[in-house]
């Protein structure tokens, strides 16, 4: 059940990089639609007309933008049920914890140094946060789908 709690808690982040990554995808294509390049010498020669990249490129950037959207939408969502689980700790200490390594995307050295703990408490504190979400996730979310 703890694994299944990690990767509920650890989705977020994997979302917000899929986000993160179409915006580069829309910034490479405007950026593809709109450079300038010299002409060269077959462009002189072939008798086509001139190419629109602008114009072929906007409904592919349209299109990414609105499927960008959607997963914002769905992202803001998801990332509330976890918050919200997180939420259901009754102690600072894991509740801070979790939200800064489930939300915040923080290394668990790295919240080991910036609260002053040691590297093993830090793990031994995740852990008993991570059991003490079972039964909340149970309640929240699996009793849920199975109603």
């Amino acid at each position: 059940m703890t694994d299944t709690i990690k990767a509920f808690l650890k989705y977020i982040q994997t979302a917000d990089t899929r986000i993160k990554n179409k915006l580069v995808e829309v910034y490479q294509l405007r950026c593809l639609a709109t450079s300038i390049t010299a002409p060269t010498d077959s462009d002189a020669i072939q008798s086509s007309g001139i190419t629109d990249r602008v114009g072929d490129a906007v409904p592919k950037i349209i299109q990414l933008e609105n499927e960008i959207n959607n997963m914002i939408d769905h992202f803001v969502d998801e990332k509330q049920k976890r918050v919200k689980l997180i939420e259901t700790l009754k102690n600072d200490l894991e509740y801070q914890v979790c939200h800064m390594h489930y939300v915040q995307y923080k290394e668990l050295t790295d919240i080991a140094l910036e609260l002053g703990y040691s590297y093993p408490w830090i793990l031994e504190v995740h852990s008993k946060a991570i059991n003490n979400l079972c039964e909340p996730y149970i309640n929240l979310y699996v009793k849920q789908t199975i109603m």
